[in-house]
C-alpha cells in the first residue's frame, strides 16, 4: 500500500500548501512526519510513504517550496511528481521535458536515491496534438530517472478532455508507448 500525504504541497491550490493560509515549510514537514509516525506506532509497516509535488515549469517558487517541505529520507519511500500539458482555458503547450524537467532535477537534487514516479499527469487537446505529445512523453521519462506513470484519465469540467480515448489517435500513442516502455 501507499500513502501520498499532503500532495502538491509546492502549489498554490491546497491549504496544505507551503505559503497558503500561514502554511510553512515546517508546518508541512512536522504534519508529514506526524502521520507517517502515527501509521508506524499503529503496526502499519507494510505501507510505502509517497512524497508528491507539482511539476513548477512556470512557478520558480514551487521548486523552492519543494526544497523546504522535503521531510526527510527516513519518511519517504517513494517521490512522486504531478504535470500537466495544455489543459484549462488559458493554459499553454509545453513539451513533456518544459513540464517536468525542473521538477525532476530539483527531486534529483532533493533525494538521488529515491525511486521517481510521475503520480498525476495528463494532456490536454486544445492548444496542440495530444496523440505526438503522449508519445513524446513516453519518450522523455524513459530517458530520465522515472519508474512509472499514472495517466490522469478523467474529463474535468470546465478543462480539457484529459482522457487516452478522447481521440483514437491519443488511444494508439498510448498503447504504443507502452509497448516500448
Amino acid at each position: 500500500m501507499q500513502i501520498r500525504f499532503g500532495h502538491e504541497m509546492n502549489g498554490t491550490w491546497y491549504p496544505w500548501a507551503v505559503g497558503v493560509g500561514g502554511t510553512t515549510a515546517e508546518h508541512y514537514r512536522d504534519a508529514y512526519r506526524h502521520v507517517h509516525d502515527v501509521f508506524l506506532r499503529a503496526g502499519a509497516t507494510a505501507v510505502q510513504w509517497v512524497w508528491s509535488v507539482g511539476g513548477s515549469s512556470e512557478r520558480p517558487a514551487g521548486l523552492d517550496a519543494a526544497r523546504a517541505a522535503y521531510p526527510g529520507d527516513a519518511y519517504v519511500d517513494v517521490i512522486g511528481v504531478d504535470g500537466y500539458n495544455g489543459g484549462a482555458s488559458g493554459a499553454f503547450w509545453q513539451t513533456p521535458a518544459e513540464v517536468f524537467g525542473p521538477i525532476l532535477s530539483t527531486v534529483d537534487m532533493i533525494a538521488p536515491s529515491a525511486p521517481v514516479w510521475v503520480y498525476e499527469t495528463g494532456s490536454g487537446d486544445r492548444h496542440g496534438d495530444k496523440a505526438t505529445w503522449t508519445g513524446d512523453l513516453s519518450a522523455y521519462l524513459s530517458s530520465e530517472n522515472v519508474s512509472g506513470v499514472l495517466w490522469f484519465d478523467f474529463a474535468k469540467l470546465g478543462e480539457a478532455d484529459w482522457t487516452l480515448t478522447s481521440d483514437p489517435g491519443v488511444t494508439k500513442a498510448m498503447a504504443d508507448a507502452l509497448a516500448s516502455w
